[in-house]
């Protein structure tokens, strides 16, 4: 209960945050002075600036925790001198050394992007056109956003760890004499159940996973921009219609389309609306003619049947 409450605090504080920092941004545009059109552009430039900086922090912040748990691998099975099977397979090898070598190839490999990370935020800051907050101030915000959002990821972490020296260990003791398929010698409601839990991981993997904080932030731009349009058909009665294949859309008065509908049918006669259904006044017709025709013999009664 404590860690909930504590979660809640974090979160709210980490939106009071942000929503303070967004106002800052556009406090320019309240005041009662005549409207400056530039401003939108220059406040564009700012929301593209706190777009960017903070993919550059999640990433930053994704390769921390990954290096984390690489380091903590490599400083588990350094003093046994083993590695689990799963690093084996990785490094398609048996040797300790040469798996020792992979693991910190990746090491090194994720330090040079943290590197490249660090470099494109200061070259990013240089370019900062945010007056009204120092950078640091918005740096802090963004980090507190971006650290409660992949908290989670410090949580895989940990469990990851456990599972790489709980097989360590396994390995320390040797293999087994018999092996037994531990399955098998559960009962069949248990099975039933741990078919169920792996089924839920393997959708929640495949359906659920997180999405990028700019792909979040423009699909909510995305429905704001559609809710409004939706209201603003609404409220002034408009209609919008896909006039042609090349994805051009008429936007115009209802009213005023529907006489245009009007006036083109009346005019090209391209349509013609029926008082009633004249199916079976056709149908009489047709039988009529194929009972005179085989009255004639132009058709035999055995295709007159196949016809009905």
């Amino acid at each position: 209960m404590e860690q909930l409450c504590a979660s809640k605090c974090e979160q709210e504080i980490a939106e009071q945050e942000l929503y303070l920092l967004q106002q800052s941004i556009t406090s320019n545009n309240s005041s009662s002075e005549p409207f400056d059109y530039s401003t939108l552009s220059k406040k564009k430039d700012e929301q593209g600036f706190i777009y960017a900086r903070l993919d550059l922090l999640d990433q930053q912040y994704c390769a921390e925790i990954q290096l984390q748990l690489w380091q903590s691998c490599l400083d588990i099975a350094l003093q046994p001198h083993i590695w689990p099977e799963q690093v084996y397979a990785i490094a398609k090898t048996n040797n300790f050394n040469i798996g020792r070598e992979y693991v910190m190839n990746s090491i090194h490999n994720i330090k040079q992007q943290l590197i490249q990370c660090q470099l494109e935020l200061s070259k990013q800051s240089k370019l900062c056109p945010i007056t009204m907050l120092p950078l640091d101030q918005i740096d802090h915000s963004l980090e507190k956003m971006v650290g409660y959002e992949r908290k989670y990821l410090s949580i895989r972490n940990h469990h990851q760890l456990l599972q790489f020296k709980e097989k360590i260990y396994e390995k320390q003791l040797g293999p087994s004499c018999i092996r037994f398929t531990q399955s098998a010698i559960r009962p069949r409601k248990q099975q039933e159940i741990e078919i169920k839990n792996e089924h839920t991981d393997i959708s929640t993997k495949r359906y659920f996973t997180p999405v990028s904080y700019k792909d979040q932030i423009q699909a909510l731009q995305q429905i704001q921009t559609v809710t409004l349009i939706r209201q603003k058909i609404k409220k002034h009665n408009l209609i919008i219609r896909l006039t042609d294949k090349g994805n051009n859309f008429y936007i115009g008065s209802t009213v005023e389309f529907q006489q245009e509908a009007q006036k083109f049918f009346s005019d090209t006669s391209a349509f013609k609306e029926l008082s009633s259904n004249p199916f079976n006044e056709i149908l009489d017709k047709v039988v009529q003619l194929l009972n005179e025709l085989a009255s004639k013999k132009l058709i035999s009664n055995g295709n007159l049947k196949n016809d009905s």
